[in-house]
């Protein structure tokens, strides 16, 4: 037994530096060989443990969003890398004819070839996106992107200097902007551009989906494209906002206007008077303007904007009959004022009217010529003229020319004449508006 023992013994010696003697026949090349495989067998797994779990990483932030070239550039770089060792470390081997039966060998050896066969998916796998995400990126590949890249800047050019003070006014009829060049600048009048709006904002919402994978496959957010698209999509955003705003102030203007173009009705009945027709017709065209915006906003409600549209076909009407009405009465009403001068001078003054009367009104028939005031108003004064003061020295007989308009009616025409007493020439002027209206017939 102690016999068996002893040679059990033995033989594990024997064996044990068997293992030992076949490790010592490494020579030194071989062992300094050895040492660099190892070392940058450890390297590359370094490399691909570290980059390959941040790809997966980035490529679930990315949630199915395109991966700029830059990113697959670099990824494929360190592919290389990986590779390049691989392939220097199977040289080393080759060369050095390493034993794969070496334990340190075959580790090495093994690890390459797990190493390997994941670097050639991720490399056929970052081709395919590199080939896919330089396609995305191509501008070549969007016919219609510098066209569509000026309309973006133009809408938010248009959107962004849009006045919105303007809503309810007639200020865009007044006014042409020209560039620099002198062009005329398409026009950001608020009403206008509301009614564009929904046709604009569904362009500018539809060509998103053609140029998603460019935006991605150049930077995202940084892409230059998104910043066109952002800011015509901010500039869309903030003038929704600003309409949103002014129609409260729309219906505000509306209710308003409806309101004291009733009550300036009311008083003229009462008072006898159609001085406040004009002022009343303002009124109604505000409601008017205000109106229109309202009706041009798609998410204005409908019932309420119904109601407004309903009060405009039947309020204005029945104020231009109530004045059309009093206007008649007011006409009827109305007479030649009194032929009231009876001066020395009555037959030349008079003959003067007349013919100022016939001069502005060569076309019509001139019924009546009345001198209204009873004297001559003189009026004498200085004015410094930088140099000096001059003399003002003139008299006044201010007159009403009675002039055919129809068969039934006649405007009664304010007349100035004016005597210079300096010395100067005479002249005449007259008023811009008629005094009033009367009936042919009531003529005295």
């Amino acid at each position: 037994m102690k016999k068996n023992s002893a040679l059990i013994a033995v033989l594990v010696l024997f064996c044990g530096f068997g293992e030992l003697g076949a490790q010592e026949k490494l020579n030194y090349p071989q062992q300094n060989a050895l040492k660099q495989v190892v070392s940058r067998t450890k390297d590359a797994k370094k490399i691909y443990d570290t980059h390959y779990p941040m790809y997966q990483n980035l490529k679930k932030q990315m949630g199915g969003r395109k991966l700029p070239p830059v990113y697959a550039d670099l990824y494929l770089y360190h592919i290389k890398d990986i590779r390049k060792k691989l392939d220097t470390n199977a040289d080393l081997i080759k060369t050095n004819n390493l034993p794969e039966a070496h334990p340190e060998v075959k580790s090495a050896v093994d690890t390459m070839g797990d190493l390997r066969g994941k670097i050639d998916a991720w490399e056929a796998e970052m081709k395919g996106v590199k080939a896919d995400s330089e396609k995305a990126a191509d501008p070549k590949n969007y016919p219609n992107l510098k066209k569509d890249v000026i309309r973006l800047g133009e809408i938010a050019k248009r959107y962004q200097a849009a006045n919105f003070s303007w809503l309810g006014t007639d200020r865009w009829n007044r006014e042409e902007k020209k560039d620099a060049q002198g062009k005329k600048v398409e026009s950001s009048d608020p009403l206008a551009l509301l009614k564009e709006f929904g046709t604009v904002y569904k362009w500018v919402k539809s060509i998103w989906p053609t140029y998603k994978p460019f935006i991605e496959a150049t930077g995202g957010q940084n892409s230059p494209f998104y910043m066109d698209y952002s800011q015509a999509a901010k500039s869309l955003n903030d003038f929704w906002k600003g309409i949103d705003r002014a129609a409260v102030r729309m219906v505000e203007q509306f209710d308003k206007n409806m309101a004291q173009a009733e009550e300036s009705t009311v008083s003229a009945v009462k008072n006898k008077t159609v001085d406040s027709v004009d002022n009343i017709e303002g009124r109604i065209q505000k409601a008017k303007w205000a109106m229109e915006v309202l009706e041009a906003m798609t998410g204005f409600p409908p019932e309420k904007l119904a109601a407004i549209q309903t009060r405009y076909k039947t309020e204005p009407a029945s104020i231009r009959e109530r004045l059309k009405v009093l206007e008649t009465e007011i006409i009827a009403a109305k007479r030649a004022p009194a032929d009231r001068y009876q001066g020395p001078d009555r037959d030349k003054t008079l003959a003067w009217a007349e013919r100022t009367a016939k001069a502005y009104f060569p076309n019509k028939e001139v019924l009546s010529v009345r001198l209204v005031r009873t004297k001559w108003l003189r009026t004498v004064n200085w004015s410094w003229n930088g140099a000096g003061y001059t003399k003002y020295d003139d008299s006044r007989m201010w007159a009403t020319a009675v002039v055919k308009v129809d068969d039934t009616h006649a405007d009664l025409i304010a007349l100035y004449l004016v005597i210079d007493n300096t010395g100067k020439e005479d002249w005449t002027y007259t008023g811009e508006e008629p005094l009033g209206r009367m009936l042919i017939k009531n003529l005295d």
